[in-house]
């Protein structure tokens, strides 16, 4: 007998979790290089005039894309035996999708923070950290 939608996704989400703990080295290497990044490129182009600021700000967003990209890749990238397996036990494929895209969140989350608190150091900008962290978000 199979569970109801909603709590297979819960039980899929938890267990996306467990398997995020196990891979912490990569989630805090990313962190570690969007953290590098931004102080790099903030230090090499921003500086104080609104031209410097644009350019700065444009690529430490791609810098942040490209390393989210990176991330979001490892959610459903290895993915391809376990969703036949899954769906060959009778799990339902919306409640696994849902629950690993629910958990991949909570990295993208950490990867938002840590960009835009990072820029909100060390920019010259004014702009505050909510903002940013809002632009970026979504």
């Amino acid at each position: 007998k199979t569970m109801i939608w909603p709590m297979a996704t819960i039980v899929l989400f938890m267990r996306s979790i467990v398997q995020m703990q196990r891979r912490l080295i990569t989630i805090a290497l990313t962190f570690f290089l969007i953290t590098l990044g931004v102080v790099l490129l903030t230090l090499a182009f921003d500086k104080g005039k609104a031209t410097d600021y644009i350019i700065a700000y444009s690529l430490t967003l791609l810098l942040l894309a490209l390393l989210a990209g990176i991330a979001a890749l490892r959610v459903f990238g290895s993915e391809k035996d376990v969703t036949a397996r899954e769906a060959a036990a009778g799990v339902k494929l919306v409640a696994f999708f849902f629950g690993k895209a629910l958990a991949a969140v909570v990295e993208q989350v950490g990867i938002a923070i840590i960009y835009a608190g990072t820029y909100s150091l060390c920019s010259s900008s004014r702009v505050d950290f909510w903002v940013i962290f809002l632009a970026v978000f979504p």
